[in-house]
């Protein structure tokens, strides 16, 4: 009986084992056909594009490989992306048995644009990062060098079953051109900047919804967030701006400005205590505090004085000038933030306050109860046209929507400043004291523009206008008056007499008016004068004349009636004084081309006592100086020289009124204003009798010919 249990317990052991031998062997077998097939060209092939896949997924590139070897000890990679200007060169022994690896790698920019976040960075060619890295899978070092930025970059990085354990940078004399133009920015400036930075994992982990910016940075999720501590150093040496570069692209001369900095920070579990100081030849920056890297939680003081805002130019896209000091703090969040504070614009004190929303502007006040005028000029970078104290109260909101709120200005005393004006435009104005009151009202990006500036001889007005922010523009109508016309000059003299109500529209395209000139007949001595030649030419014209200004970008349109001869030779003062007499005037000047059109319709005139009416008494045997003339000339200017076609006809003479015919034309004088010479053509047309002749020599000694 027992015999018979233990055979059957003999019989049932060798089944069991012969499975355990079978399994093994089929497991070995199966192992063996994975290693076969990995080794393969096919399996090379499936994990070729199974690294490549996970090399775009880190690098937003799209990666071509060139070359592909996975061997039981060896693995080497070449591959390219951004049409072959990225090369990638790797290199490595391993062993899966004993876990560990060794290798090398090369990465070579030969010059391309690519896109990362939405922004464009520019790899120049020659730029290259080479390692070697080595260890056990679960414990690895990385050591590389790289040239980025022409400097002489260094970096250790050790790492545990794929998480970063500590990294160390060092990076020496990176330029600061260099970093310009790997954003794709125009290198306003150049020096050189040394980095160190020291991290290293604590023993912690957070739990946080959203990574912080070092372990974003480090490529970690927010499943596994780790807290990190270290230390980072940057060191700016012999900045300096190119004056030039700012030049071309802001119109604005920079002085010499040079500049160097630091920013130091310790890194303590995600929080980072960071002092940042700025030193220039134009002013100096400071910023103290500490901030949290995952929310973005601050308290930080800062301060500012600047002494001259024109380097700044660039930052801002606008030229500006003068003199600006600010302190106040910054507290807040990513989600909300906070900055409070004094400033000053030259002399002048202002307080602000600007709220912050997701980084981005949502709310800004300013205010001031005693903002000179000048200041505000000298920070646009514009001439201080006015003097005096303004009241300024700025409430904006909804900058993501497209800004809306209101801005108002007033002031009780505005002075103009008259030689300053003359001196840019060489039209004087009377002392006079202006009253301003100016306010837009926004909502969404779009408003209205009010705005008045009044004294006892002149007013200014803007009502109801139209202003949009983006894209930038406004449309304002306008309403101007100037009284006696007398107290204001023009190359200091007195140009114009009465008074002048005009109406148009000022847009960021163009300034364009109409109007008239009421004028003051009583007051006009050479009209009145008995012994003017001129003196019965009031009874040709409306009492009210006709008046239009228009200015763009392009050109400057004048239209001005009934202007006497001495008006005319105050506006220009260069052409040849051989009239006298009366005309309406029409102007075109051209900013492009430099040139000048000028029209007049001339209503009556008669030669001055010149060698130019000797010379045309002797050529038509005639006395012209009594006859009055009508008819009109055209005039084209061109670096100092005048080309003019004239066409005149004579009317009764004064004296005998008997009808004195004569026609005087040209269809070409030049005119060389440099050196005070003349030629061209005159035709001499009389009844019975029509004459060419050449006109020629010094333009205060003509000859006829």
């Amino acid at each position: 009986m027992n015999l018979e249990v233990s055979n059957t317990h003999f019989v049932r052991k060798i089944p069991l084992k012969r499975k355990l031998i079978f399994g093994f062997v089929g497991f070995f077998i199966i192992l063996c056909g994975f290693f076969v097939l990995l080794f393969s060209p096919f399996g090379n092939a499936c994990v070729r594009d199974f690294l490549l896949f996970k090399l775009e997924s880190q690098t937003n590139f799209e990666w071509q490989a060139r070359h592909f070897k996975l061997t039981p000890s060896q693995i080497t990679l070449e591959a390219v992306a951004h049409n072959g200007q990225l090369e990638l060169f790797l290199q490595s022994e391993y062993s899966l048995f004993l876990r560990n690896l060794k290798g090398s790698f090369l990465l070579n920019s030969k010059g391309f644009h690519t896109t990362f976040a939405n922004k464009s960075f520019k790899i120049g060619d020659n730029v290259w990062i080479e390692g070697v890295f080595s260890g056990e899978f679960a414990n690895y070092v990385l050591q590389a060098q790289s040239n980025l930025l022409e400097s002489q970059s260094d970096f250790n990085l050790y790492g545990s079953y794929g998480e970063i354990q500590s990294f160390n940078l060092h990076t020496k004399g990176a330029s600061l051109y260099a970093l310009f133009d790997f954003l794709n920015q125009v290198p306003y400036g150049d020096g050189l900047l040394d980095f160190d930075l020291k991290l290293s994992k604590t023993r912690d982990s957070l739990n946080a919804t959203s990574p912080s910016f070092l372990s974003s940075l480090l490529g970690e999720t927010s499943e596994n967030t780790n807290l990190y501590n270290g230390s980072f150093s940057i060191n700016l040496e012999g900045g300096e701006l190119d004056a030039q570069k700012i030049l071309e692209h802001f119109g604005i001369a920079i002085p010499p400005t040079r500049f160097m900095g630091a920013l130091h920070g310790e890194i303590t579990q995600n929080t980072l205590q960071h002092y940042l100081e700025m030193y220039s030849s134009v002013g100096d920056f400071t910023l103290k505090g500490a901030s949290n890297l995952i929310t973005l939680a601050t308290n930080t003081e800062f301060r500012l004085n600047l002494q001259n805002l024109s380097p700044l130019s660039p930052f801002f896209g606008i030229p500006l000038n003068g003199a600006l000091g600010a302190q106040g703090i910054a507290k807040g969040d990513a989600k909300n933030m906070l900055l409070n504070g004094t400033m000053h614009l030259e002399h002048s004190p202002l307080e602000f306050r600007l709220s912050l929303q997701n980084l981005a502007a949502n709310t800004l006040k300013i205010t001031s109860q005693n903002l000179e005028s000048s200041a505000l000029f000298t920070f646009l970078n514009q001439p201080a046209f006015l003097q005096g104290i303004l009241m300024l109260d700025l409430d904006l909101r909804d900058f993501q929507h497209g800004i809306s709120g209101f801005i108002s200005m007033q002031s009780k005393d505005l002075l103009i400043n008259s030689p300053l004006i003359e001196m840019h435009t060489q039209v004087g104005f009377p002392a006079m004291a202006f009253q301003l009151d100016s306010k837009v009202e926004l909502a969404q990006g779009k408003g209205i523009l009010n705005y008045a500036l009044t004294s006892s001889l002149a007013s200014f007005q803007g009502q109801g206008g139209k202003i949009s922010l983006q894209p930038f523009s406004f449309e304002i109508p306008q309403e101007i008056n100037l009284k006696r016309l007398q107290n204001f000059s023009y190359r200091n003299k007195s140009l114009l007499k009465g008074n002048l109500n005009a109406q148009g529209i000022a847009t960021n395209e163009i300034f364009d008016i109409q109007g008239t000139i009421t004028k003051e007949t009583a007051q006009n001595s050479e009209r009145t004068n008995p012994k003017s030649p001129t003196k019965d030419l009031d009874k040709i014209h409306n009492a009210n004349d006709s008046f239009s200004f228009s200015i763009d970008k392009k050109g400057l349109k004048l239209h001005l009636d009934a202007l006497t001869s001495a008006q005319i030779y105050t506006i220009f003062p260069k052409i040849p004084h051989y009239f006298e007499g009366m005309a309406n005037l029409k102007m075109y000047e051209d900013f492009t081309d430099k040139t000048r059109q000028v029209h007049l319709d001339i209503l009556q005139a008669r030669f001055h006592n010149t060698p130019l009416l000797k010379a045309l008494n002797h050529a038509t045997q005639q006395n012209l100086a009594p006859l009055i003339f009508q008819g009109f000339s055209d005039h084209f200017l061109d670096n100092e020289t005048l080309s003019s076609k004239i066409s005149l006809q004579s009317q009764k003479d004064s004296k005998t009124q008997k009808s004195q015919s004569l026609q005087i034309q040209s269809s070409n004088i030049v005119t060389n204003l440099n050196n005070f010479t003349l030629k061209g053509d005159l035709l001499l047309k009389r009844p019975k009798s029509t004459k060419n002749h050449r006109l020629y020599g010094n333009i205060y000694q003509p000859k006829l010919q």
